[in-house]
Parts: C-alpha cells; structure tokens; sequence
C-alpha cells in the first residue's frame, strides 16, 4: 500500500445509492493521484457513468439562476434548428436511457426514474467505452441489453490504488464512505479507520465489477449541421490548443478565477470566438459579476446561440458561437445584475481579446429577447 502524495483536497459526505458522479469512468491506471495532476472542469454530474473530470461547483454563483431557466425548455430555438440522425457518429450528441445493473440484478442507476436520459458526445472520451461502443451500433428507438467487462466499465481493481493517510492528517468528523475530492480528476473513498492511519481508495466502488446495462438510445443530434461553419473533430484538434479544444468543442469549463479574461476589463474593443474569430461581446458589455468567469450583460445580434442543456442535472441555457459551435458557457437572467438582466457566464479560453474598433454593422443586443 503506497504513502499517500500531498495534494490539496476537500472531503464530502457519501453518496447515496448511486457510485460516485465525480469518479472519471476509466481504468483504475488513470485515476493515481499525482500533485501535478490538474482539474480541467468544473461542475457536477449526476450520472455516475459520465466521464468528465470533476470538482464540485454546487454553490458556484454561476448555478444561482438554474431555477429560471425551468420555464424555458420551450425556447425559439429557430436560429439554432438541429439535424437529427438515426445512427450515431463520432461528435454527435446522443441520449440516452439506461438501467446500470449488478450481474446479480441489483440495480445501481436508472436514468427513466429520473426522467433525463444521459447526454454525451461520442468519441469525445466522455463516458465508459463499453456503453459508447454499444450505442455507435444503436439505431435511435432501438433497445438492447448488454454485458460490459471491467475492463470497459470502471477499470480492473489496482491495489495500488489505495493509500494510507497518517490519523493525524483527518478532518473532523471523518467517517467511512467520506469522498475526498482531488484537485484533478480522481477521487478516493475514506474505506478504513484505524488508531494510526485511514485508508483511501481510488478505485471506483464498482473496479473490477461486470455490468449489465438495458439501453434505449432516445435521439442522435449532429451538432454541427446548424452552424455555417463546417470542421471535423480532427480539424478542430489540429486548429486548437489541448484545452481550448476541450472547452470549445466538448463543452468542458476551465476552473474559476484562473481564466485570462475574467478581471480583465478594457474600456475598448470587442471579443471575439476563440475558435473562428466570430465577433460576440463588446469590451463596454462586459461588467464585474463576481462568479469567476467573464461576464457579458449583451452580445452582438445573432452572434450567439442558445440551447437548453440539461446535463447538470438541472436546465440550463447554454450559449455558443452562431458560427462555428464553438461552447462559450451558459447565460443566466433574472438576478438584476445589469439592464438587461442577462449575465454570460463565459470561459475565457473560449473568447479572445480585440484591441481595435467594433465594425460599424455591429448591434448589441440580450440574447434572451
């Protein structure tokens, strides 16, 4: 059993029936904890398949309005039509209802009690290979059960996965089944207390385990067909830095306070998309919010699209550049921040500073008019 590396941490109280929602859904191997190893995301997930990189943000302020949206999901959403398919590709969006079974039957997960089947991008790393493998051969309105090996489920069991804190390094109040969140992606199960030490588990609860999953897949959208702006997957790879593309092309968000932009204020300018350099957002619509990330209270006419998104588990509005797809964040209305009651909650990787003139055909104007 390993010592355990000094990373910084946080402990939570366990989760209730359900496998961790902030365990990445790979091999145990990539899940070793390593004080360089860096989280790229924020948010929180609710399906324990999901396989983005997690630290919680339940209290984040850009969460404060989620409530709002609810009485949205009948949005105009004609500037922003969708192409649906009925097979699914790399980089389509797809859902997903799923039951997630023990092979003795115990049921751990069951999407259709919640009423939200499971989104993700295929080929985008975002969920386990094993079900990702199956629904690339799903036709939409198909229903198929299969068995998927750890190997392509929660990884094998590692016994080199588990750690041996010194007591003395425990919070108060620790108890088993305590998580302990990681600045990165891993996560570690508090499995045993002694006089002299605890011991932490990186292994997901469900390593080493065979699961059985009914799926019905719901709805295959390419994503791409309704912007103007046409690149595949590995155009926008070889066009974009390892992060941007992550935040840009699968929707991830860098950590708060960290990015570029966010108490940057100039008195002139304009922003525009960090992937095709569409203008979106005024230097003079750009205001102090206090969140974390850039905020933009207007945009250009049409320069930005929206779409519910419910993958937090909550509604949403997610906004992206009209042109090219590109993810900016989400935009959030209702807390009397600025005139127009809208606040962009935007990644600074996303966007990118112009230190000239707005071209003179450029109107502002909310998003949610």
């Amino acid at each position: 059993m390993a010592a355990f590396p000094a990373v910084s941490a946080v402990f939570v109280a366990p989760r209730v029936n359900s496998a961790p929602a902030s365990t990445k859904c790979r091999s145990a191997s990539s899940t070793r904890l390593s004080p360089a190893t860096r989280c790229r995301y924020v948010g929180t997930q609710t399906s324990s398949l999901v396989g983005k990189p997690v630290r919680s943000s339940a209290n984040s302020p850009c969460q404060h309005a989620s409530r709002k949206v609810q009485r949205r999901q009948t949005l105009n959403m004609s500037m922003s039509a969708t192409a649906n398919k009925e097979v699914a590709e790399d980089g389509d969006i797809v859902k997903v209802h799923f039951i997630g079974k023990m092979e003795d039957g115990t049921v751990f997960e069951d999407t259709n009690t919640k009423g939200t089947p499971l989104s993700f991008k295929v080929g985008a790393d975002q969920i386990m290979p094993g079900m990702e493998k199956a629904v690339k051969m799903m036709k939409v309105g198909e229903n198929i059960t299969i068995s998927v090996p750890p190997a392509d489920a929660f990884g094998e069991y590692d016994e080199d996965s588990r750690f041996e804190v010194p007591i003395d390094r425990a919070p108060e109040g620790l108890a088993l089944g305590h998580v302990r969140l990681f600045d990165g992606p891993a996560t570690a199960r508090v499995v045993e207390i002694n006089e002299t030490n605890f011991i932490l588990d990186c292994n997901h609860e469900l390593a080493g385990k065979t699961i059985v999953f009914e799926l019905n897949l719901v709805e295959v959208v390419d994503p791409a067909a309704r912007f103007p702006l046409k690149k595949s997957e590995e155009e926008w790879k070889e066009l974009l830095p390892e992060f941007a593309y992550q935040v840009l092309r699968l929707k991830g968000t860098e950590p708060g306070g960290t990015g570029e932009y966010d108490k940057f204020y100039p008195e002139k300018g304009y922003f525009t998309c960090g992937g095709c350099g569409h203008p979106l957002y005024s230097a003079a619509a750009k205001f102090d919010s206090g969140c974390g990330w850039p905020a933009f209270d207007k945009c250009f006419k049409d320069s930005v699209a929206i779409e519910v998104d419910d993958s937090a588990g909550m509604a949403r509005i997610e906004i992206m550049c009209s042109n090219c797809g590109g993810h900016l964040g989400h935009v959030f209305e209702g807390e009397g921040m600025t005139p127009t009651n809208e606040r962009h909650c935007v990644n600074s990787v996303s966007v990118k500073y112009v230190d000239e003139a707005i071209p003179d055909d450029l109107a502002e104007t909310p998003v949610l008019e």
